[in-house]
């Protein structure tokens, strides 16, 4: 089913059409990149989505087009280049978080010198065998 073979999206649902969207490592994407940036793109698109009922995309497209309502700037190009750089830092801000908690986690697994002194204890399924 094509809602409207002159739309952009006609192409990526044709029966048989794989489009593969850029993620980071955590399968993530930073949705205003993703999404078009002008308000009547974002509209016609939010209007696609309901008729191919895509529902989580069109609640990307239009939490961009409330962020424009919600800024102050008169022109949506300055809303969306504040919108983007927002998601991006957080992005970063996210993908430190987790280098940071990675970093950490492997020095808890490296252990300490002194645990490696210790014998290993004994598992319960080896004392069922004894």
């Amino acid at each position: 089913m094509i809602a409207d073979p002159k739309s952009r999206l006609a192409e990526w649902f044709k029966p048989g059409t794989v489009k593969p969207l850029a993620t980071d490592k955590g399968e993530r994407f930073v949705p205003s990149l993703a999404l078009p940036s002008k308000p009547d793109d974002l509209a016609k698109l939010v209007g696609e989505c309901e008729a191919l009922n895509l529902s989580e995309l069109k609640e990307l497209a239009i939490d961009v087009l409330q962020k424009y309502q919600r800024t102050e700037e008169q022109h949506y190009v300055t809303s969306y280049v504040q919108i983007a750089l927002r998601d991006l830092e957080a992005w970063h801000f996210e993908k430190e978080q987790g280098k940071q908690n990675s970093v950490a986690t492997k020095k808890k697994a490296a252990g300490t010198p002194q645990e490696e002194n210790y014998p290993q204890q004994p598992t319960y399924d080896e004392w069922d065998n004894m």
